[in-house]
C-alpha cells in the first residue's frame, strides 16, 4: 500500500527498531534522514576559536554512526536505503524531506512505556503528526507490525473516514481480520447511568460501526464491529490488547497552531499506551 517511505533515526535502539519494521512493508523504497538538532550539541566540548568547524564536525560524527547502523540494518534484510544528514528542527526537516522525496509514509519509533515517554506533548513525534500531510506509523519499542488483525477506530468524522478507507485496502490486501471500534467516550464515573441514557449514548457509536460493516461488506470484508461504554481511547486499546492486534489505524483530526501537538487528544493517548504499532491517517 506504501510505496516510499521515510523513516527518522537518531541512533537510539527504539529509531532503529522501527526501521526495521519498516522493512516489513514491502516493495517501498525507503529514506533515513538523520536530523540533527543545535540544541542537542554540548557547546563545551568544542574549543572556541574553531566552533564552527567543531561542530559541523561532530554532526558529521553523529550522523556517521546512527547512518552505519541503519546501513547495517538494511544489509541485515538485503536491503538498500538512501540516507540524508540534516541539522535543524528535526520535525520540520522530517516534514520537509519527506514531502520534498514524495514520500507516502513516515514511520517513527516511540521510547518505552515511562509516564514522561508516554507524554507525547512537544515531542519530535507530537509535531510530526501535527504537521505533516501524509501518513505516520508510530512503532513502540519491540514491537512487530503485522497485517493479521488490524483495530480501526471510528467516531464517524470525515478523518475517521479516511482511516476506513485505508484500512479496508489494508485489509483486502492482506486477507487479515479488521475489528472496527467506536465508544461513548464517557469516563468511568459517569457509566451508572440508566438504561434508558446509556442506550442513547450508544446511538451514534453503534451508528458509526455499522456505516463501515456496510462499506467493507461491498469490498468482500467482514469486519468485527464492537461497541464500548468507555473513553475512547481506552476502548481501542481494549479492543486492540484483547484480540492481540498487530495494528491499529486511527484518524487524526485537523488542527492548527499549537493544537497540532495532540495535547490531550484521544490519538495521543492511544500511540502512547499502545503496544502494537499504531498508524495515523492524514490523507
Amino acid at each position: 500500500m506504501y510505496r516510499s517511505i521515510l523513516v527518522p533515526i537518531d541512533g537510539s535502539l527504539t529509531s532503529l527498531d522501527a526501521l526495521k519494521q519498516a522493512f516489513r512493508i514491502e516493495k517501498a523504497s525507503i529514506t533515513v534522514v538523520c536530523a540533527v538538532p543545535y540544541s542537542g550539541i554540548d557547546m563545551s566540548l568544542f574549543d572556541l576559536q574553531t566552533l564552527e568547524a567543531n561542530i559541523q564536525e561532530k554532526l558529521k560524527q553523529f550522523c556517521d554512526t546512527a547512518l552505519d547502523a541503519a546501513a547495517e540494518i538494511a544489509r541485515g534484510n538485503s536491503a538498500s536505503i538512501e540516507t540524508i544528514c540534516e541539522v535543524g528542527q528535526p520535525h520540520e526537516i522530517i516534514v520537509k524531506t519527506a514531502e520534498e522525496r514524495g514520500c507516502d509514509l513516515i514511520v517513527m519509533g516511540r521510547r518505552g512505556l515511562g509516564r514522561i515517554e508516554r507524554a507525547l506533548t512537544g515531542s519530535v513525534t507530537a509535531r510530526v503528526i501535527g504537521f505533516s500531510p501524509i501518513d505516520v506509523l508510530v512503532v513502540p519499542r519491540d514491537s512487530s507490525l503485522g497485517w493479521e488483525r488490524i483495530v480501526l477506530a471510528t467516531d464517524g468524522s470525515e478523518f475517521s473516514k479516511n482511516a476506513t478507507r485505508r484500512a479496508m485496502e489494508l485489509v483486502k490486501a492482506s486477507g487479515g481480520e479488521l475489528k472496527v471500534v467506536s465508544a461513548t467516550d464517557m469516563a468511568s464515573e459517569f457509566q451508572p447511568l440508566s438504561a434508558e441514557l446509556t442506550e442513547k449514548l450508544c446511538e451514534w457509536p453503534r451508528y458509526c460501526v455499522s456505516d463501515v460493516r456496510e462499506q467493507a461488506v461491498t469490498i468482500g470484508v467482514h469486519p468485527e464491529c464492537i461497541v464500548r461504554q468507555a473513553e475512547a481511547y481506552k476502548a481501542i486499546l481494549s479492543v486492540a490488547e484483547e484480540c492481540g492486534a498487530n495494528l491499529i489505524v486511527m484518524g487524526s483530526h485537523g488542527r492548527t497552531g499549537l493544537k497540532r501537538l495532540l495535547m490531550g487528544s484521544v490519538a495521543e493517548k492511544v500511540i502512547g499506551y499502545a503496544s502494537c504499532p499504531v498508524l495515523i491517517i492524514k490523507r
